[in-house]
């Protein structure tokens, strides 16, 4: 798979997260609509999302983008991307940290990259296609715990 994809979705989940955090740490739940009976959207999703969907379009303006507060946008493609600005803006608009961005990119029906990023935990998820898992860089690796025990390699 080609880095450019890599990088230019982490420099936008950055770029969001950075914003985000600034809108965090001054945010005020009367700020929020609803955009159905039990789902918000605030100013930060829409500020993230439009970071992201920009930084997409700009590299890649073939590529189709399914996004949270806009939904489909651009022609069938053999890449799909899927951005939600803010997953767990309720915890956003609580004040609980448990939130993030997440960016995920399908080619061919078949996801090759996925990007979770929490800013104010400061946590940068990333996986791709037989390329293993990371956290901060650091490749993730399965627990040799089950059932409470340590198992033997």
């Amino acid at each position: 798979m080609d880095d450019r994809y890599k990088k230019v979705a982490v420099a936008a989940v950055k770029k969001a997260g950075a914003i985000l955090e600034r809108e965090y740490g001054n945010f005020d739940r009367k700020n929020i609509n609803l955009k159905s009976h039990h789902e918000i959207v605030t100013r930060a999703d829409l500020l993230s999302e439009e970071i992201i969907l920009q930084a997409i379009r700009a590299e890649f303006p073939a590529h189709q983008i399914l996004s949270e507060e806009h939904g489909e946008i651009g022609v069938k493609s053999d890449y799909l991307w899927l951005v939600d600005p803010i997953d767990g803006t309720t915890n956003f608009s609580i004040h609980n940290p448990l939130w993030s961005i997440s960016v995920a990119l399908a080619q061919k029906g078949e996801i090759v990259l996925g990007i979770i990023y929490a800013p104010w935990l400061q946590e940068l998820y990333l996986a791709e296609k037989n390329k293993g898992a990371y956290l901060n860089n650091k490749k993730m690796r399965v627990s040799k715990v089950k059932d409470g025990k340590i198992i033997n390699a």
